[in-house]
């Protein structure tokens, strides 16, 4: 059981997406302007850009229709910004969002369905650790350690704009966290507060390295943290089909609560290229 209701945990984690928005705003100066970092909103709908970084997961819309419905003419305008700047994008629906259509209107403006996960969460309140967890040294990283977490997740031959990218400083109210094996960075995630809402994610382990309970010692370091730093739930997603995840969360608590959508839409040029590669 979680204290709060699906919707209302729907609502809590738009906090999530107000701070990712104000980050993009506010944040690092240096990453602001290598990359075109961004954001406006619309309708209570926050657009999320990167002007140079052309995709899909650099540039998102979050919170459509969860305060209020999502009117034609804030489609439209959150539609038209990306398409004029020719920036592939993903937008996020919650099963609570308003109008009920809303993914068919997507699908109507020439959106296409890009994948679905589970919204999971747990009370934090009287936490409890398992003491048989493996001995594993688990350890915040700094800034400086960025670019690490990215080659973890794009392996070597990631292109250099794209693990510059994905090596970009946290936010100021996320921390990294990392398991090392030497000087080799072999696991990582990562836990964001919002309020009294704790919201994990970026786990990746190395291949070579997986089946050794580094992200479980991952899952309950950052649990500990954010009960210590007061949130009162924990909430995180898994893809449908990762089950070894669900797994892994649910042995620590949490529940499904409800399932997002993602809609995703590519310049003509890049569906071209997909077409011719795949």
């Amino acid at each position: 059981m979680t204290p709060l209701s699906p919707r209302e945990l729907a609502l809590a984690r738009r906090a999530l997406g107000q701070q990712r928005a104000a980050h993009r705003q506010h944040g690092d100066a240096a990453a602001r302007q290598a990359f075109g970092l961004g954001a406006f909103e619309v309708g209570h709908a926050a657009a999320l850009y990167a002007r140079n970084a052309p995709w899909l997961g650099a540039n998102t819309i979050v919170n459509l229709g969860t305060l209020e419905p999502a009117t034609p003419e804030v489609l439209a305008q959150l539609l038209t910004f990306f398409r004029d700047a020719a920036l592939p994008f993903v937008v996020i629906v919650t099963p609570f969002a308003e109008p009920a259509d809303l993914p068919e209107q997507l699908l109507g403006a020439g959106l296409s369905p890009w994948s679905s996960h589970w919204v999971l969460a747990r009370p934090l309140p009287g936490l409890d650790i398992p003491s048989s967890q493996p001995a594993v040294a688990v350890q915040p990283l700094t800034a400086e350690q960025g670019e690490a977490v990215g080659r973890l997740m794009l392996g070597d031959d990631a292109p250099a704009e794209v693990l510059a990218f994905m090596s970009r400083p946290a936010g100021p109210h996320s921390t990294r966290y990392g398991v090392w094996a030497g000087t080799q960075l072999i696991a990582t995630a990562e836990l964001t507060v919002a309020g009294q809402l704790a919201y994990l994610s970026g786990a990746i382990t190395h291949p070579d390295h997986r089946q050794q309970g580094l992200q479980a010692a991952l899952l309950w370091r950052r649990l500990a943290d954010a009960s210590a730093l007061g949130c009162t739930v924990a909430t995180t997603e898994v893809d449908l089909s990762n089950e070894a995840s669900l797994r892994n969360v649910e042995r620590a608590g949490f529940v499904r609560v409800y399932q997002e959508q993602e809609f995703f839409w590519r310049p003509p040029r890049d569906e071209q290229q997909a077409d011719a590669t795949s």
